[in-house]
C-alpha cells in the first residue's frame, strides 16, 4: 500500500488548521448567527401583529382581526398558527391555514394585548422550531466550514505542488549524481540538523520498504533502530555523534527492523557536513548491511564455545594424562622420567645457588622372596604400603619415585647430608614398625648429598646406589652414607657373613642420561621418523619389562631401545625419506650404518652390559663368536628385537599406522623361534594388552553407550582427542620425549 505524498499531506494538515480557526471563531461568536436572526427577526414580527391586533380589538372589530391574521399566516409559513384569549384566559379566537398542523412541534410566543377596557388579553403565536444543532453547528455553520476547508484544501495542494517543486532538496543533486548514489550497494542519508532525513538512495529505501520520497522530510530516529548490545544503553547513535562533536564515526553497528519485521545489522559510517562558515550543517550516513556476516559470526562464536568446552576438557583430560604419564600406576610415586627431570631441574638449581641437594636410594629387602612365596599380588601390596609409608616420612616439597622393581628414590630439595641421613633412618625405622602384610619388611638405604663431590645428576645417583650397595652388603636393614662407607676389604668381610645379593656391573661405568638426551634429540631432527620409531619401541620395552627385567637392566635396555638406529642418521635423504620398498642394496646400506651406530656408542658408552644387548640384537638369531653373554643382557636384547619387530609389524615407514596389535601378535607368534623368545613373546603380549585395556577403560566411552547421548560432532571432537591422547596414554619412555613434528620414514 503506498502512502500519500508529502504535498497532500501538507494540504490536508492546512485545510485541517482553516477549520480550526472557523471553530475557534464559533466559539467566540465571532461568526454570524442565523439562528439568533431568525429569534429577532420573530419578536419584531409578533409587536407588529400585536399592534394590529390592538386596533381591531379598539374597533372590536374581530373579522377583521381574523382576516389580518390569515394573510399574515400565509405570507410567513413558518407561523403554524395564532389565537386571541380574554383576561380570563379563554380562546376568543384561533387561526390555522392547514388543519394538520396540529400536532406538530412549535415554538410559542405570546404578546400581551391590554388598553384600555379592552377585554382581550393576549396574542399566542405558533412558529416551528428554529434549527439549534450540535453544540450550536447548524447545517448550515457545517456546510459553511465543509466548503472552506474544501476550497482551502484544493488551494494549498494547487499552490504547494507549484512552490514545493523549486524547494525539493532531491533536485538540487544532479540525475547523473543522484543515480550513482542508486548504484551503491551500502545505504546512503543525508540528515540535517535536525536529524531529518534529506536524501535517501535505493539501497536504503530497498531495506526499509519505503519509496526514497516517503523518507524524505521524515526524522531519522522514527525508525524502529536497536542498538548494539555492546554498547551502553545510554550512547548515542553515530550520527548523532558526528553532528554533535562535529567528526567522522566510523565502525559502528546498529540494528533495525524491516518492514517484514525482519531484523538487520548495519555497520554505519557518519561524516558531518561542514558548510563554508565552518558549521556542521548535516551528516552524510553510510548503512553497509553485514547481516550474513553478523550471522555467521555469531554461528562462529558458537563454534568457538564449543571448542572453548572442548578445549577445557582436552585440558582435564590432559591433566589426568599428564599424572598417569608421570606416576607409577602400582604405588603413584612418580615414575623414572618424572623423577629424572626434575631431579635433573633439582640438581642445577643447587649447584647454581650452592644449595644442597640430598638423593636417597631405598630397596626393599628380600623382596624377590616375598613374590616367590606368597605371590606377585602380595609384593605388589607390599610395594603400594612401602610407597605410603615413605609418603608419609617426608615433606611435600621432597619428590618420591618407583626407582625400579622393588627400590625407590627420594630426593630431599635444601637439604644436607645430616638432615638426609636423619630422614633416612626415620623411614627406615617406619618401615620396619608398620608391620606391612605381616611379613616383617625392612629396607636398606644409601644416602648422598650434592656437596659431597658429585659434578652430575648422574654421579649423585651413583653415590646413592654405591651407599645402598654398602648397605645391602653390610647386613641390610640399615642407612649408610656415602661419605661414611666401609672400606672394600670389610665390605668383602660383611658379605661373607651375610646373604649374598644380585650385583651387576652397570653402574661401573655409568651412561649419563643427558648424553642419551643429547643423541636422541640429535636423531630427532635429523630424521623424525627413526626417532619416533626408538621412542615407540622404547616405550613397548619399559612396559613389558616391567615384571620380566628389573632394576639397571630396565634402565639400560630403554637406553638401548632409544639408540639401538642411532647410525642411520648419517643415511643419504634418499634413503632416509623414501617412502616405498627399498632395493637389498639400500638394506645392506642401512645395515652397515646400524653397525657405524653401535661403534658410535660403543666408544661414547664403556657399558658391557648395554653394548652386549645393542650387539645381541643386531647379531638377531645368529650366536656372537667369541663373545660370553650374561644371561639378563640376552633376555634385554630378546624383549628389544621383540619391541622392534612389533613397531615394525604396526607402523609404516611414514609413520602411520597400518595393523592392529592383534594382527601384529598373530604374525609375531609365527615368528616366534626359541623357547626363550616364547616365553618373553608372552610376557610382551600380556603387558601391552593390559595397559591397552586399562586405556580405554578409563578414558573412552563406547559409542553405543546409552548413558551418553552424545551427539555426531561431540564425537568427531572425542576422535580427535582420541589421537591426541592415545599418545599420551602409550607406555612411557622415561629418557626421551621430544617436542611432536611431523614424522618421516625411517
Amino acid at each position: 500500500m503506498q502512502r500519500f505524498s508529502a504535498t497532500f499531506r501538507i494540504a490536508v494538515a492546512l485545510a485541517s488548521l482553516s477549520v480550526c480557526v472557523l471553530v475557534i471563531a464559533h466559539v467566540f461568536e465571532l461568526l454570524p448567527d442565523r439562528q439568533q436572526q431568525t429569534i429577532e427577526n420573530r419578536a419584531v414580527l409578533c409587536e407588529s401583529i400585536a399592534i394590529s391586533c390592538a386596533v381591531a380589538a379598539a374597533k372590536k372589530d374581530l373579522q377583521q382581526l381574523e382576516t389580518s391574521l390569515k394573510l399574515v399566516m400565509q405570507r410567513r409559513p413558518e407561523i403554524l398558527s395564532a389565537s386571541v384569549s380574554d383576561r380570563a384566559g379563554k380562546s376568543i379566537l384561533t387561526v390555522r391555514p392547514r388543519q394538520d398542523v396540529s400536532g406538530e412541534e412549535a415554538e410559542v410566543v405570546s404578546v400581551p394585548l391590554r388598553s384600555g377596557n379592552i377585554d382581550w388579553d393576549e396574542l399566542t403565536l405558533h412558529f416551528r422550531p428554529v434549527e439549534r444543532g450540535l453544540l450550536g453547528f447548524t447545517s448550515s455553520k457545517i456546510r459553511m466550514i465543509g466548503f472552506v476547508t474544501a476550497l482551502n484544501g484544493l488551494a494549498f495542494f494547487w499552490y504547494l505542488r507549484r512552490m514545493l517543486q523549486h524547494l525539493n532538496p532531491s533536485r538540487v543533486i544532479p540525475p547523473r549524481v543522484k543515480a550513482t548514489l542508486d548504484t551503491f550497494a551500502e545505504g546512503l542519508l543525508v540528515l540535517n540538523r535536525e536529524h531529518r532525513i534529506v536524501l535517501a538512495n535505493d539501497a536504503f529505501a530497498r531495506t526499509v520498504g519505503e519509496r526514497p520520497e516517503d523518507l524524505q522530510g521524515r526524522r531519522i530516529d522514527q525508525l524502529p533502530w536497536q542498538r548494539n548490545p555492546d554498547e551502553p544503553e545510554d550512547s548515542e547513535y553515530p550520527w548523532v555523534r558526528a553532528l554533535q562533536d562535529g567528526e567522522t564515526q566510523t565502525g559502528s553497528f546498529v540494528s533495525l527492523k524491516t518492514f517484514k519485521d525482519f531484523k538487520r545489522t548495519f555497520m554505519v559510517n557518519a561524516a558531518p557536513v561542514i558548510a563554508e562558515d565552518g558549521g556542521c550543517h548535516g551528516v552524510l550516513a553510510s548503512f553497509d548491511d553485514v547481516t550474513e556476516i553478523q550471522q555467521r559470526n555469531a554461528v562462529l562464536r558458537q563454534m568457538l564455545a564449543k571448542l572453548e568446552d572442548s578445549r577445557e576438557k582436552i585440558r582435564k583430560q590432559n591433566e589426568e594424562l599428564k599424572h598417569l604419564a608421570t606416576r607409577d600406576p602400582l604405588t603413584a610415586c612418580l615414575n623414572r622420567r618424572a623423577f629424572f627431570e626434575v631431579f635433573d631441574s633439582h640438581f642445577s638449581g643447587s649447584q647454581r645457588y650452592e644449595k644442597p641437594l640430598t638423593c636417597i636410594l631405598l630397596d626393599v629387602d628380600h623382596f624377590k622372596c616375598v613374590n616367590d612365596q606368597n605371590g606377585h599380588a602380595v609384593g605388589d601390596e607390599v610395594l603400594k604400603q612401602v610407597a605410603e609409608v615413605l609418603r608419609g616420612s617426608i615433606r611435600a616439597a621432597d619428590q618420591l619415585c618407583r626407582y625400579g622393581g622393588e627400590e625407590f628414590c627420594i630426593a630431599l630439595p635444601e637439604q644436607d647430608i645430616e638432615r638426609g641421613y636423619f630422614v633416612a633412618k626415620k623411614v627406615r625405622e617406619a618401615i620396619e614398625t608398620a608391620n606391612i602384610e605381616g611379613l616383617g619388611v625392612t629396607a636398606s638405604l644409601g644416602v648422598t648429598a650434592s656437596d659431597l663431590g658429585a659434578d652430575t645428576a648422574q654421579r649423585l645417583m651413583h653415590q646413592a646406589d654405591e651407599a645402598l650397595y654398602a648397605a645391602k652388603r653390610t647386613g641390610r636393614n640399615r642407612v649408610c652414607r656415602w661419605d661414611n662407607m666401609p672400606a672394600p676389604s670389610e665390605l668383602e668381610a660383611e658379605c661373607q657373613n651375610h646373604d649374598p645379593i644380585e650385583t651387576t656391573e652397570l653402574m661401573e661405568s655409568i651412561v649419563p642420561f643427558h648424553t642419551v638426551q643429547a643423541l636422541f634429540t640429535a636423531m630427532f631432527f635429523r630424521a623424525p621418523g627413526v626417532a619416533e620409531h626408538c621412542r615407540r619401541v622404547a616405550d613397548y620395552c619399559v612396559t613389558a619389562s616391567e615384571n620380566t627385567i628389573q632394576g639397571r637392566s630396565g634402565y639400560l635396555l630403554e637406553v638401548a631401545a632409544l639408540l639401538h638406529e642411532v647410525g642411520r642418521i648419517g643415511l643419504p635423504d634418499t634413503i632416509l625419506f623414501h617412502d616405498s620398498s627399498l632395493s637389498s642394496e639400500d638394506q645392506q646400506l642401512i645395515a652397515s650404518y646400524d653397525r657405524v651406530g653401535l661403534e658410535i656408542l660403543r666408544d661414547i658408552f664403556s657399558c658391557e652390559d648395554l653394548n652386549g644387548m645393542l650387539a645381541t640384537f643386531a647379531a638377531g638369531s645368529a650366536n656372537l663368536e667369541g663373545v660370553s653373554v650374561p644371561e639378563h643382557v640376552t633376555k634385554a636384547a630378546h624383549v628389544l628385537r621383540i619391541a622392534d619387530r612389533f613397531d615394525s609389524l604396526t607402523y609404516q615407514r611414514n609413520g602411520q599406522r597400518y595393523r592392529s596389535n592383534q594382527d601384529a601378535f598373530a604374525m609375531l607368534r609365527q615368528e616366534a623361534g626359541k623357547d626363550l623368545e616364547q616365553e618373553l613373546l608372552q610376557r610382551f603380549i600380556q603387558a601391552l594388552a593390559a595397559e591397552e585395556e586399562i586405556s580405554n577403560r578409563m578414558i573412552w566411552p563406547s559409542h553405543d553407550d546409552s548413558s551418553g547421548g552424545a551427539s555426531v560432532e561431540e564425537f568427531a571432537v572425542l576422535d580427535q582427542l582420541r589421537q591426541i591422547l592415545s599418545q599420551l596414554n602409550r607406555p612411557r619412555t622415561t629418557l626421551a620425549n621430544p617436542t611432536p613434528s611431523p614424522t618421516t620414514s625411517r
